[in-house]
């Protein structure tokens, strides 16, 4: 790096000061519209004297100011009360509001003064967290302006400073605030970033919450999707190459790098040969979304996977320190990543594949950063950046992006942190491919990879460890020769000596099963699911442990079981191997990782960057926002046609060792066609496998949401995509195309909706960033897309904390129609497309109602299952046909529509 380079890095740092006079806003003037605005903002005189601005900055996209109003009480912040208002031209544009009426009421004969001391809190927080302190809490490195907010170092315990803020707290929807310390703490390890509140005149703790998106890919079985599901009763290498992160001499610019990576837009090795890609951030367009480079962060260049946006490592030993990062095998300024992975092994028994997904994972860091600095997630808005440039914000705040973390598995998380503080990404290795694990070598009708999912009962049975093992498959033979529950010891030691026994599910824990089998001799286990039929895999698990167990066992599904079963009744010799699949390094699948960056721009723009707090509630979309910027980066933009909207477009099939024709971790592969993607905001509500969100005891909850929410906006996509045409190079946002307009409202949406939104408050947001960017010249079609989804115009969200209380609706605005001859909730695949057809409800639990609009003709309606057993036949003789659907099971059917004019074929999801 040159001398003047340096310098005026330097003096940039100088430069950049906290507060909004950097961002290109004057607080003064701010303050002289929200009084002017007041009664548009429903503002009271009481309400004009206790509020802060908590955060604000002029949106260069927009055009326009972004102004976050923090409620406050007697000079107290109330939590997540907050008002997020645009103005444009000196005019109020958009407003929304989490406020919460009659504080002052709810705040009477409250002491304003806290009685315990912010250190005292802390200590409090750290002992509940069980965490041992390696120094004691001296004094508060800084306070706030307002007094009421206190930061403290690290402690050797955090990974940024901890914050310490006096808070009014809801006690619950009707009761009164209550007077807390709120502390903000981002462990060194295990990667929770807790909110913690403590009472401020007891000390002790009122709630806690872990703000850490973990993504729990383990959807419920609906669609083609094998899902896991850990059960432990029977009924429904290290790191060689420790090296440490090395920066260059500070001597040299960064010229040009290449990475050897899956290179965008592909999603995963599945889509891809690797890639040598040369200076990738010159797709973007923007020189300030790259200023340096990706190796150097203006005061040093790096050699290794280093830069302003991300530092990328492994973390193998999970102590959250920066471990291995490869370094360049060329000298600065030229710098060069390339080595060449072998999927066929273990990702930690081989330095080049280490050292591949370390490269990648900085890699599509990179780009998620690029590309969304240009559609507005910059540093006035809050970014992740080592050095800001003197453009606004907070800087020092790069992503720590962790690869084959060792404190997890088949597994990916992201924890937010505010502006100013680094949020850290954490890629887990994921279990081997269910389709490398168990193979038949005979009879011929058995021939092949048989899906399954190898056994949690014990550490001392690892196919890992023990290696390959072939054998042929006999019965465990009960009692009575014709069960075979594995319950009761064997009546065939002799048989199973040495052979992979055969075990039905059902009767006592799997541990029991398996153990007795070995006790008889077997040297593997089958387990086959007698119980449930469907394609549900089951992960056999023991708590405790049994390591006394040391032969391997796997689980099959029904399906698979009584094909295995139907050879072996039949006498006929069953020849299989077990063998160990490779596992599966998180840092190669790209939509994984967008994700879960997707995780720390939603959560910075929800409320403003000064906040990381306000996408907590039950029916907050986080999950949705993260799946659809990886639909986003992982499309290919370039070759996409308008007739693409229907095609399967599955997340994460990489990680969980599947092909791209597998349906995905999601329930449903997403698409605008409901014959693959049947979501609406109506199976929140009538779902029972769906209940409400509890955030202590199933963050699995949030998910159903997400993928609603992601469906709508996938919708919304290709409907702007229909009259504004495709933008083929998505990363130059300043090019027309439905995809770029969508992005950008999604974005600018963000960034206008309410702490605590709900779906109905972000399709409101969606609707007012069209009218800040675009007059509102796209409402129409974001109207058809959401109605489409049961959030129509109608529609009622209810409590932001529940996701079961709301209602779904299916119409427009007044003025607005369909006129492309399809309805809201509308399945038309039809192959004709004409007539019309409708089903729904869909999903659906008791009835379904079957419309074929202007229809004289007989009909014939056959219901049958997907594996085509037909259930039942109806005869249509008018528009409309209603069936009973309540004794079925849930699951996918198939409905067949037949007669003149109609020839069709629709999938039904019953619930």
């Amino acid at each position: 790096m040159s001398r003047l380079r340096t310098l005026m890095s330097f003096i940039l740092l100088l430069t950049v000061a906290p507060g909004i006079a950097q961002t290109g806003v004057d607080a003064g003037h701010l303050k002289q519209l929200i009084a002017k605005n007041a009664p548009a903002l429903n503002f009271t005189k009481t309400d004009l004297a206790n509020y802060r601005i908590s955060n604000a900055y002029y949106d260069d996209i927009a055009d326009a100011s972004m102004v976050y109003i923090q409620q406050t009480i007697k000079g107290v912040d109330i939590y997540n009360a907050l008002t997020v208002v645009a103005f444009k031209n000196e005019k109020l544009v958009s407003v929304q509001t989490s406020r919460i009426d009659g504080t002052e009421a709810k705040t009477k004969s409250i002491a304003t003064k806290a009685s315990i001391t912010p250190i005292t809190a802390l200590y409090n927080t750290i002992a509940d967290l069980k965490t041992p302190l390696t120094r004691p809490v001296i004094a508060a490195i800084s306070q706030s302006a307002d007094g009421q907010e206190f930061e403290y170092d690290n402690l050797g315990i955090a990974l940024n400073n901890i914050t310490v803020r006096l808070m009014w707290i809801p006690k619950d929807e009707s009761s009164k605030l209550q007077l807390a310390w709120q502390v903000s703490l981002l462990t060194l390890k295990e990667n929770n970033q807790w909110l913690v509140n403590i009472d401020a005149a007891s000390g002790q703790i009122i709630s806690k919450e872990n703000l850490t998106s973990r993504c729990s890919f383990v959807p419920v079985q609906r669609h083609n999707v094998y899902c896991y599901e850990v059960q432990s009763f029977d009924n429904p290498v290290a790191n060689q190459n420790n090296y440490s992160i090395t920066e260059a001499a500070g001597l040299l610019a960064v010229d040009s790098a290449k990475y050897n990576v899956i290179p965008y837009p592909f999603q995963d090795p599945n889509y891809t040969a690797p890639v040598l890609v040369s200076n990738p951030w010159t797709i973007n367009g923007n020189v300030k979304a790259y200023t340096d480079k990706w190796n150097t962060d203006a005061t040093k260049d790096y050699d290794s996977l280093k830069g302003n946006n991300v530092q990328a490592y492994e973390d193998i030993n999970h102590d959250n320190k920066p471990g291995f990062s490869p370094k360049s095998s060329t000298v600065l300024p030229k710098l060069t990543w390339n080595y060449t992975p072998n999927y066929a092994v273990d990702p930690l028994l081989s330095s080049a594949n280490e050292s591949f997904g370390i490269t990648n994972l900085f890699y599509v860091n990179n780009m998620m950063h690029d590309m969304s600095y240009n559609y507005g997630y910059d540093e006035k808005a809050g970014n992740s950046q080592s050095t800001n440039f003197g453009r606004g914000g907070k800087q020092a705040d790069i992503v720590l992006a962790e690869a084959l973390d060792g404190s997890g598995t088949s597994n990916a998380d992201f924890a937010p942190a505010v502006d100013g503080q680094k949020q850290r990404m954490q890629m887990f290795l994921w279990s081997g491919s269910p389709l490398k694990l168990l193979k038949f070598n005979s009879p011929a009708d058995l021939v092949g990879p048989m899906t399954t999912v190898e056994s949690a009962v014990s550490d001392n049975n690892k196919l890992m460890d023990i290696g390959t093992i072939t054998a042929n498959v006999v019965y465990y033979n009960d009692i009575a020769a014709t069960t075979h529950k594995g319950c009761v010891n064997a009546s065939n030691n002799s048989l199973l000596a040495g052979k992979i026994a055969y075990i039905d599910r059902g009767g006592c824990t799997f541990a029991i099963k398996i153990k007795k089998a070995q006790l008889a001799g077997a040297i593997a286990v089958i387990v086959g699911d007698s119980l449930v039929t469907g394609s549900r895999l089951v992960t056999m698990s023991a708590t405790p442990l049994d390591n006394t167990i040391t032969i391997p066992a796997v689980f099959v599904v029904y399906s698979d079981a009584q094909r295995i079963k139907t050879d072996l009744n039949a006498n006929i010799t069953v020849n299989a191997t077990l063998s160990p699949a490779p596992r599966i390094d998180g840092d190669l699948d790209n939509g994984v990782i967008a994700h879960e960056y997707t995780h720390g721009i939603s959560n910075r723009l929800t409320g403003g960057a000064a906040k990381v707090t306000c996408l907590a509630n039950g029916e907050q979309m986080g999950e949705g926002w993260s799946d659809y910027f990886a639909l986003m980066m992982t499309t290919n933009w370039a070759t996409a046609t308008k007739a693409d909207s229907n095609k399967a477009n599955p997340i994460g099939n990489y990680v969980v060792g599947y092909t791209p024709s597998y349906g995905g971790i999601r329930t449903y592969p997403y698409s605008k066609s409901f014959a693959i993607d049947p979501w609406t905001y109506d199976s929140l509500r009538v779902d029972t496998s769906i209940h409400e969100y509890n955030a202590s005891t199933d963050p699995g909850v949030i998910y159903y949401t997400g993928e609603v929410w992601c469906s709508a906006l996938w919708d919304m996509t290709w409907n702007l995509i229909t009259t504004d045409g495709i933008n083929k190079t998505f990363f130059n946002s300043k090019k027309p195309g439905g995809n770029t307009v969508a992005m950008k409202l999604v974005i600018q949406a963000m960034k206008l909706q309410k702490c605590s939104p709900g779906c109905v408050d972000a399709r409101n947001a969606i609707l007012s960033a069209d009218t800040l960017l675009y007059s509102g010249a796209h409402s129409s079609q974001i109207w058809k897309a959401f109605a489409r989804r049961g959030l129509g115009y109608s529609a009622v969200q209810g409590n932001v904390n529940k996701i079961k209380d709301g209602t779904a609706a299916y119409n427009l605005p007044p003025g607005l129609s369909f006129t492309d001859n399809t309805t809201a909730a509308e399945e038309a695949i039809s192959i004709t497309n004409k007539p019309v057809v409708q089903i729904m409800p869909n999903p659906a639990k008791d009835y379904v109602s079957i419309n074929v609009k202007g229809n004289t003709a007989k009909l014939m309606v056959q219901l049958m299952s997907e594996g085509g057993a037909q259930l039942g036949t109806y005869t249509m003789n008018g528009e409309s046909l209603n069936v009973n659907i309540s004794k079925l099971s849930a699951g996918v059917y198939n409905v067949l529509i037949s007669g003149e004019g109609v020839s069709s074929k629709y999938k039904l999801v019953v619930q």
